[in-house]
């Protein structure tokens, strides 16, 4: 029975929506909020690493020679650790990005097949049953 039917049309769809609407903008709001924390929270360790290094820099001036070489590798050091942090991130920001669509579209796809079962379910029997 299910096969014979076919799929809702935008009208059906739309009236459907209108009658029990989906809380997509809470999943977006949500979802945003999300993105906003971590990122927030990466950028905050960024600011109090380059605050941290900013301060070595300053206490490296009355160091000597060999102290100001070893502050200067751990500077090498630190700068490649933050690149690294910086597109791992970034990768995480995509992904979640990625994820978050597939999820939104899964979500969307839910609703249709329970809006068209809806329908078939109060449309009056076409079908006599077997």
């Amino acid at each position: 029975m299910m096969a014979d039917a076919a799929p809702p049309s935008a009208e059906i769809a739309a009236a459907a929506v209108a009658t029990n609407p989906a809380p997509y903008k809470e999943v977006r709001i949500r979802t945003k909020r999300t993105i906003s924390r971590a990122t927030y929270g990466a950028r905050t360790e960024d600011w109090k690493l380059r605050q941290q290094q900013r301060q070595s820099e300053e206490d490296s001036r009355w160091l000597g020679e060999e102290e100001s070489h070893m502050v200067d590798m751990a500077h090498k050091v630190l700068n490649k650790v933050m690149t690294e942090l910086v597109s791992a991130l970034k990768l995480d920001e995509r992904g979640m990005l990625s994820v978050a669509h597939i999820l939104a579209m899964n979500a969307k796809n839910l609703l249709d097949v329970v809006d068209h079962a809806r329908i078939i379910k109060t449309s009056p029997c076409q079908h006599p049953p077997y």
